[in-house]
C-alpha cells in the first residue's frame, strides 16, 4: 500500500588490485575468475601425481587441495604452480595448524580442538591464522582457502566457522574460502554461511544424490558463491559401494 515494509543496508568495499599475488573471485554467474579470467578447476583431494607417465592426465589437473605448508614451508605450493601451472587451495583447518606451526611442541595449546567448543577463534588461533595468511597470500598459485572438511559430521561448531570465515574475508579479501560438506543438511548448517565455494562430496550410489546436492547448494547460495563438486560416481568405489579396487568405475557416459 505504498508503505516501506523493510529496509537493509550493506557495506560494499571496492578494493584496489592486490600488491602481491593474484586476485581470485566469484562473479555474478558463479564463475571463478583468476585475475579476471575464467578458471575451471579440475583436481583431486591431495596433491596432483605429477610423476604420472601420462602427460595428458597430468595436464588435465590444475588444482590441489587442501595444501598444508608443514612447518611454514611453501615449496610445494610454489613448485606446483611454477613447474606445472597447478593452483593450490591452502588448508586453514584447525587440526592442520598442528603441522603448520608445530603445535605439538606445546601440549597446552587448545587451538586444534577449539573449533568444537568455542563460538569464534581464540586470540591465539587468530595469530596463527593471520600468520598463515601473510605466509601464502602473495603466492601466484594460491586460489583460495580450505576452511573445513565435512564439519557437520566432525563436531565442528557452525558459529566458529562463520567467525573464521569473516576473519579471512577481512584479512585477505582477494581469495575465496572453500568448504566440503558430506550431507544435504550440512550444506545449510555448516556450509553456505562460512564459505564462498561449496564443495559437497556426495557419498552415495544413488544417482539422484549428486544433483540433489547441487540443488541444495543453489537453494541457499547467494551472489558471489559457487559450487565445486566432487563427483564420487566416477570413482572406483566411493567408500560405500565396494572394497577399493574390487569394482570398475562408473562409466562417465
Amino acid at each position: 500500500g505504498g508503505k516501506v515494509l523493510a529496509t537493509a543496508e550493506e557495506t560494499i568495499r571496492k578494493l584496489p588490485a592486490p600488491e602481491t599475488g593474484n586476485e581470485v573471485r566469484v562473479d555474478e554467474s558463479g564463475n571463478v575468475l583468476v585475475n579476471g579470467e575464467p578458471f575451471v578447476a579440475i583436481g583431486w583431494y591431495g596433491s596432483v601425481p605429477t610423476e604420472d607417465p601420462r602427460a595428458d592426465v597430468v595436464a588435465l589437473q590444475n588444482l590441489q587441495t587442501p595444501v598444508v605448508p608443514v612447518d611454514r614451508n611453501t615449496t610445494g605450493l610454489q613448485e606446483a604452480f611454477a613447474k606445472h601451472g597447478i593452483y593450490s587451495v591452502v588448508s586453514i583447518e584447525n587440526g592442520r595448524l598442528t603441522y603448520i606451526f608445530n603445535l605439538w611442541r606445546d601440549p597446552k595449546s587448545t587451538v586444534p580442538d577449539e573449533i568444537k567448543t568455542l563460538s569464534e577463534p581464540s586470540e591465539e588461533a587468530k595469530r596463527y591464522f593471520r600468520e598463515l595468511i601473510e605466509l601464502v597470500r602473495g603466492e601466484p598459485g594460491l586460489v583460495g582457502y580450505y576452511i573445513a572438511d565435512e564439519p557437520e559430521i566432525n563436531n565442528s561448531r557452525s558459529d566458529y566457522l562463520e567467525a573464521l570465515y569473516r576473519l579471512f574475508c577481512e584479512e585477505d579479501p582477494y581469495h575465496p574460502v572453500m568448504v566440503t560438506n558430506d550431507t544435504l543438511d550440512g550444506i545449510v548448517t555448516h556450509g553456505y554461511k562460512c564459505a564462498d565455494i561449496l564443495a559437497p562430496d556426495p557419498y552415495s550410489r544413488n544417482f539422484d544424490y549428486v544433483p540433489n546436492c547441487m540443488k541444495r547448494c543453489r537453494e541457499v547460495m547467494g551472489p558471489g558463491q559457487t559450487i565445486m563438486l566432487t563427483p564420487w560416481h566416477s570413482s572406483s568405489q566411493a567408500h560405500t559401494t565396494a572394497d577399493y579396487g574390487s569394482a570398475p568405475p562408473y562409466p562417465y557416459k
